[in-house]
């Protein structure tokens, strides 16, 4: 016998809360795992007597603009994927416009950055 569509909607909302928690429990322990290797990368730095001035990598900065300003990076990238698709696929490698003020440059089906298409 079918369920009933209550119950089907009901169990479909519990498994979609674990999964939201599951989420935000990866979210955290990445968060950590990256602390973590920030830590690590000092102290080897230390070690080989590497003590320059502090900067932020790319990585961290995609990961602050992500995790501590709730920026949706996901939505971005599909963004500039859905701008971008359709022509790659028909043209392949090159630099394809996203805006009157901006770039892709796609290489080997991967868009490497965004460029200003004026000088400043």
């Amino acid at each position: 016998m079918a369920e009933s569509t209550v119950s089907l909607r009901r169990r479909k909302d519990d498994l979609t809360a674990q999964r939201d928690d599951i989420k935000k429990r990866i979210k955290y322990d990445n968060s950590q795992v990256d602390s973590l290797n920030s830590r690590i990368s000092s102290i080897k730095n230390q070690l080989n007597g590497n003590t320059k001035e502090l900067t932020v990598s790319d990585h961290a900065m995609l990961r602050f603009l992500e995790r501590v300003t709730d920026m949706d990076i996901d939505t971005m990238r599909r963004t500039i994927i859905g701008e971008l698709k359709g022509t790659t696929q028909a043209l392949g490698d090159g630099l394809y416009p996203l805006s009157p003020e901006f770039a892709a440059k796609v290489t080997g089906n991967v868009v490497v950055t965004i460029v200003p298409t004026k000088r400043k």
